[in-house]
């Protein structure tokens, strides 16, 4: 995360940079022309007013393409933030959350027990809720030993070495939350942690990876009918038509 970056660091490079390299003819060697992109047809703009979307937003839900919520504005939904660890749940339609960490946090998240019940009472209600990576570790029956929502039976745990790093190329195996069988889509996942799901067949995953390592086997997106939990980070200038399906359950 940005916010982790060691600023003096980053200075020293550029001081480093500044005094070595001829950064004006290094730029003038590797311009190129970008062609703007056309513009969205206005019928695809605000196909959802009034959708209202809750997203976790706190220390440990921090990572989110700043573009995913601006396309969910784009189309019309409302966003609202809450925090996990401190807050109690909005009034929303639908549910977003992020990566970050969890697994940090996993005793804070674990005493907020008035949140996680009532967030997980929407669910069974019939609320959508999308989580991605650290979301995923939130989505499951423990992490670290902590109690956590419990909508996907498994446990989540941190490890030292690195899991995963790198681009994600998948297809969808069948209809679910985000995505219509058969759709290919790109993502990426990053993260120091892993998870032991009761998922013995395939049925139990919406995404098969072709490129990637997702959350076993080559599998990813553990899901039913109103969620969706994954390694895969989406990004929503890559994938429009996924935040449209959200926000579509959403309404």
């Amino acid at each position: 995360m940005s916010h982790e970056v060691d600023r003096a660091l980053l200075s020293d490079f550029s001081k480093l940079i500044e005094g070595n390299i001829d950064m004006d003819t290094l730029l003038e060697a590797t311009k190129i022309e970008i062609q703007s992109a056309e513009p969205e047809p206005t019928s695809r703009l605000r196909a959802v007013d009034g959708a209202r979307v809750g997203v976790a937003m706190d220390e440990a839900f921090c990572f989110y393409y700043p573009e995913n919520l601006e396309i969910m504005r784009d189309l019309g939904a409302e966003i609202t933030t809450f925090s996990p660890i401190r807050d109690s749940l909005p009034d929303a339609d639908a549910f977003y959350m992020g990566g970050g960490y969890p697994e940090i946090y996993a005793l804070q998240l674990e005493e907020n027990a008035s949140l996680r019940e009532a967030l997980a009472d929407a669910i069974r209600r019939g609320s959508p809720l999308y989580a991605e990576c650290g979301g995923l570790l939130y989505c499951l029956e423990q992490l670290e030993g902590r109690d956590m929502l419990g909508l996907f039976r498994g446990s989540g745990k941190l490890t030292r070495k690195l899991q995963a790093v790198g681009y994600v190329d998948a297809v969808s195996v069948r209809d679910c939350l985000l995505l219509q069988k058969g759709a290919r889509f790109r993502g990426h996942e990053f993260h120091y942690s892993t998870v032991s799901v009761n998922a013995n067949t395939s049925e139990d995953f919406a995404y098969r990876l072709l490129k990637g390592r997702g959350i076993e086997g080559r599998r990813d997106g553990i899901w039913r009918d109103n969620v969706l939990a994954s390694y895969t980070h989406l990004h929503a200038l890559g994938n429009e038509n996924a935040f449209l399906h959200f926000l579509e359950a959403a309404r």
